[in-house]
């Protein structure tokens, strides 16, 4: 079995960006080992991913959705997804509501079965090439998501905040051009769409 960092290291894409269609083949609420391990996620699922590409069969991938902090009320409970954003963004683009329980619980069984479309960018805080995803519908153009996600490597027009801070920017790394792939004119329009 081929193995996703196999691919990384492998690969002829030099964007620093990869876009899949997996299926979920496995999910596990790993909250608790999350907590134990370190981090201070409200909510953690592990999913275990097959691509669905031809040119990708037998390749899988393990990966953990952590929430981060969720805002609460004054009583503990939830009120919004706030930093759990992409356990929302995972769940929607798998067609289920993004509801989640007073504390923070969501129904991560019913991800099992569902297509989705991951984006995996490399991130600049490791020179050994670590990950990142991010995920929306199968439906999606490709472009457009990566419309999007090259538009939260820039400040917010209107907060004037950077969402994702650690994209490798392969125009920034000379060894690492982007061939003619991604960059476009987008890099100067305001980005208006939902992540999903």
């Amino acid at each position: 079995m081929i193995n996703a960092k196999q691919r990384d290291e492998n690969s002829n894409q030099k964007s620093n960006i990869f876009i899949d269609d997996v299926v979920i083949v496995n999910a596990e609420d790993v909250t608790e080992k999350e907590h134990e391990a370190g981090f201070k996620h409200d909510v953690a699922i592990k999913v275990n991913v097959n691509y669905l590409s031809p040119d990708k069969d037998g390749w899988s991938k393990v990966l953990t959705v952590g929430s981060g902090k969720m805002v609460r009320n004054e009583d503990g409970n939830v009120v919004d997804w706030g930093a759990g954003f992409k356990i929302r963004d995972l769940l929607l683009a798998a067609g289920l509501p993004d509801e989640c329980g007073d504390n923070g619980e969501v129904n991560y069984p019913e991800l099992v079965g569902k297509e989705v479309k991951m984006l995996t960018y490399i991130s600049s805080k490791t020179n050994k090439g670590k990950a990142w995803n991010h995920f929306t519908s199968t439906a999606r153009p490709n472009e457009s998501f990566i419309k999007y996600f090259l538009g939260q490597t820039k400040p917010n027009p209107k907060s004037g905040k950077i969402y994702i801070k650690d994209f490798l920017d392969p125009n920034a790394s000379p060894g690492n051009a982007m061939d003619d792939g991604l960059s476009g004119p987008w890099d100067d329009e305001p980005i208006n769409k939902d992540f999903i």
